[in-house]
């Protein structure tokens, strides 16, 4: 079975080149009365080389910062890169350049696949929290805040469907829910589970539940969403240290 040969330009450039010097060199030592057109043709000879050793470095340093920029904008998240290779000229990095490129645009599909099972993700949690029966709330991550379900917002006695941590962090009695989600998210990365008290803004009473919250992790262990759940089966009002229970 016969092998592929694939012509690899610059090496066969810089072998015929250094080929051409070491014959020269040789015939320098060998004939010192040599014609005067040998020596144009030897020093012609020497200084294609020194080009071609230029072109080479030349060639290298514009791949090398290529490929620098590349892997630093795919670092940073930006997959709609690529590096521009030539139409009509065809070597060992423009070979290299091709499967990068090739690589670039497998990076951008599972990108794109990730974004969707993120979206679809998030529909599928917005439909559960809206239509779920059970109380429930989902903490994004990236935005910082709350969003409860209706469920949720007649067990916490408000009209408010979305609420800031850092406003919640505010409120001294939302302190043991604050502490139990930030295990949830950036410390234990864990489910957790608590009776805790909250109390939102405008509100003069806090309310005490049972809380239990999932994190959802990536592939790095990075939290990005966690699901609250309450407890309906009872709750218990705060007010001026005074504590009254009442059913749901």
């Amino acid at each position: 079975m016969k092998k592929n040969m694939k012509l690899k330009p610059l090496i066969l450039l810089a072998g015929g080149v250094m080929g051409v010097l070491l014959v020269g060199i040789a015939v320098e030592f060998l004939l010192p009365n040599r014609p005067l057109l040998f020596s144009v043709i030897f020093e012609g000879l020497l200084l294609a080389g020194v080009l071609f050793m230029l072109f080479l470095l030349f060639r290298v340093l514009r791949f090398y910062n290529r490929v620098h920029t590349l892997l630093r904008r795919l670092l940073s998240g930006d997959y709609e890169v690529g590096l521009p290779t030539p139409m009509h000229w065809k070597d060992e990095f423009t070979a290299l350049e091709d499967l990068l490129n090739q690589m670039t645009d497998t990076l951008r599909q599972y990108d794109v696949l990730r974004i969707n099972r993120i979206r679809q993700l998030r529909m599928t949690l917005d439909l559960v929290l809206q239509y779920a029966d059970e109380p429930m709330g989902l903490f994004e991550v990236e935005k910082g805040a709350v969003n409860f379900n209706p469920a949720m917002m007649s067990l916490l006695n408000t009209d408010r469907n979305t609420v800031k941590l850092e406003t919640l962090r505010n409120l001294k009695a939302n302190q043991a829910f604050v502490d139990l989600l930030v295990k949830t998210i950036e410390t234990e990365k864990s489910s957790q589970q608590g009776t805790v008290s909250l109390q939102l803004p405008g509100q003069e009473i806090a309310v005490s539940t049972n809380i239990y919250t999932v994190p959802y992790k990536g592939k790095d262990e990075t939290v990005s969403l966690a699901i609250v759940y309450g407890n309906a089966e009872s709750k218990q009002n705060t007010k001026n240290g005074l504590k009254t229970e009442a059913l749901v």
